[in-house]
């Protein structure tokens, strides 16, 4: 909703992150796998990293790793997919929004 816009921001933050049995989706307990974390922030804020390694710990992923954090406009959504998409409307409407990817990352990564 533009309203929520103009009071929020969506941070985006890269992880890798491993699975654990209450992992949703077709993820091997124990594998780890790269993902992208949507967080809502208060507009103008500073990177909430507790909060988006909080938000993959509560969706079952746990080891997380965050190596990069960059605040993610309603306007550079345009040609995403709807996977993208619906991780930012979640993001916005007050929860964390994941996107994980469906290789699993090698244990040196």
């Amino acid at each position: 909703p533009p309203a929520l816009a103009r009071m929020f921001d969506v941070h985006l933050f890269q992880a890798i992150a491993r699975a654990s049995a209450a992992t949703s989706g077709a993820y091997r307990p124990g594998d780890r796998h790269a993902m992208l974390i949507f967080v809502r922030q208060d507009r103008g804020t500073e990177h909430n990293w507790a909060g988006a390694e909080d938000g993959a710990r509560e969706a079952g992923w746990f080891e997380i790793s965050i190596n990069r954090a960059g605040t993610l406009s309603a306007e550079n959504l345009n040609g995403k997919g709807e996977g993208f998409m619906g991780a930012f409307e979640h993001a916005m409407n007050g929860g964390c929004g994941l996107i994980v990817y469906a290789d699993p990352v090698a244990e040196d990564v």
